[in-house]
């Protein structure tokens, strides 16, 4: 998977900029409708968002062989509660998830977690294709962070014939607290 982190990591930067002019004002509306100032964004919204940016991409070095795809989103997952280190395994309250009704939006929902990190999320995520997320942070100057794992990056940049969705830990289902239908 190095190749594909490494093009990852060498877009990063210009990816998050690039992203936050996508995002910007959806972000600002979830902040507004649930009061948070910190959260992560995680799943399908957030891979739909990474590829509609990398598609229209003025084609640059780092997205010669990139061929585009769709992903479909239908909601945003908003994740928030007590952030902990990204070794600490995070907790989701199935009693504290909420959808929140935002006219001429997206459907929103909440969902609460203990020890809380963007990694903590990709570690409970169980599936290549969602296997991604923002962490935001209304109280920083760097409002947005890409968070990803290397079987995402590996399913976005294999080649279109290659591309399969995949559990992300086939050795041990168990570990996932939610499972992706």
């Amino acid at each position: 998977m190095k190749p594909f982190i490494d093009k990852a990591d060498k877009m990063m930067d210009d990816l998050t900029q690039k992203m936050l002019s996508y995002t910007e004002t959806y972000l600002a509306i979830i902040h507004r409708e649930t009061g948070l100032e910190k959260f992560i964004v995680g799943g399908s919204w957030a891979s739909h968002m990474i590829v509609t940016v990398l598609n229209e991409w003025d084609r640059c070095d780092d997205l010669n062989e990139y061929d585009q795809l769709e992903l479909v989103a239908n909601d945003i997952d908003v994740f928030y509660g007590p952030f902990a280190t990204a070794t600490d395994s995070m907790v989701v309250d199935f009693h504290d998830i909420k959808k929140h009704e935002v006219t001429g939006f997206w459907e929103l929902n909440t969902v609460k977690c203990h020890s809380l990190s963007a990694w903590g999320f990709l570690n409970n995520n169980d599936l290549n294709v969602t296997a991604s997320c923002f962490e935001v942070d209304f109280t920083t100057d760097q409002l947005l962070t890409i968070k990803a794992s290397p079987r995402f990056w590996e399913f976005v940049f294999s080649a279109k014939e290659e591309r399969t969705i995949k559990v992300v830990d086939s050795f041990d289902y168990s570990r996932y607290g939610a499972t992706t239908c």
